[in-house]
């Protein structure tokens, strides 16, 4: 079975793929290698997210280039999950295919195996469904608590009680809270807990890394929350302009909310209820 996840287009938020991959995307996709774990499953993505798969050991993991290397491509089962042109014409008229298609033009998704071709458009998903609902949803199953078995162990793992994961990528600037409310975070809690700052922001293995030493991280919507996710990490989630109910935590940590000014000035004080 082979999987397209590049990360190039977010998988339910954008219509189209933008030059900047979202490494957190292709990471909260991969729950389901604990759907298809009976099949030999490779996956193509950017290079820039292979680090990320590369702690899942039973799968074959490709640089995708430019797509062209998809048309001569023969498995048994394909699940397009990317929507670049080059990529959808190759994949669009193969009968193996499943997710993201093109019909007469028209971006969709034929769903699996009942080959139903829902347009784009018209996927309809409730605001409160999560990712993996969403995303089981034109698997054409029900979401069953299917968790990431991702297996990283780092040699420092939770020498840190609480890590500060306070950057963002250039994506979704917007999601950035103010650096002051993090130093006002430190000095709140440093007595009490031993206190990390967000390593490896311009390196993938370093900062996942930095992700496993930490026993509880505070995180922004970023791939480093679903990095702590994934690691099974305690985790307090902060959300201002995204989507919470996208995002589940396994019962994990807490969301907290920065909607609105009021919320981000008590933000500091949220976060230290739910540690102190």
């Amino acid at each position: 079975m082979l999987i397209i996840k590049t990360g190039h287009a977010e998988t339910f938020c954008e219509k189209e793929s933008r030059g900047i991959c979202s490494l957190g995307d292709v990471l909260r996709t991969s729950f389901i290698l604990n759907i298809y774990n009976f099949y030999n499953i490779t996956w193509f993505t950017d290079g820039k997210a292979a680090p990320l798969l590369g702690p899942y050991e039973d799968i074959a993991i490709k640089t995708l280039r430019d797509g062209s290397e998809l048309m001569a491509l023969d498995y048994d089962l394909i699940l397009n999950l990317e929507k670049d042109e080059t990529i959808l014409d190759a994949v669009s008229d193969k009968q193996n295919v499943f997710g993201f298609i093109k019909r007469e033009g028209v971006l969709g998704v034929l769903i699996y195996p009942t080959r139903k071709f829902v347009a784009y458009d018209d996927l309809g998903f409730s605001d409160k469904d999560s990712f993996q609902q969403q995303l089981c949803s034109i698997l054409d199953r029900k979401w069953d608590g299917e968790d990431f078995d991702f297996n990283f162990k780092s040699k420092n793992q939770n020498k840190y009680d609480i890590g500060l994961n306070w950057q963002v990528g250039e994506k979704w600037p917007e999601k950035a809270i103010p650096k002051e409310l993090w130093n006002e975070l430190e000095v709140r809690i440093k007595d009490k807990f031993k206190v990390s700052w967000q390593q490896g922001f311009d390196n993938l293995n370093e900062y996942m890394e930095w992700i496993d030493s930490c026993e509880t991280i505070i995180s922004l919507d970023s791939l480093g929350l679903h990095l702590a996710i994934a690691m099974k990490k305690n985790t307090l989630a902060l959300f201002g302009p995204t989507n919470s109910d996208e995002v589940e935590l396994y019962e994990r940590g807490a969301k907290i909310f920065y909607r609105n000014e009021e919320e981000l000035n008590n933000l500091v004080d949220q976060v230290c209820d739910h540690l102190l």
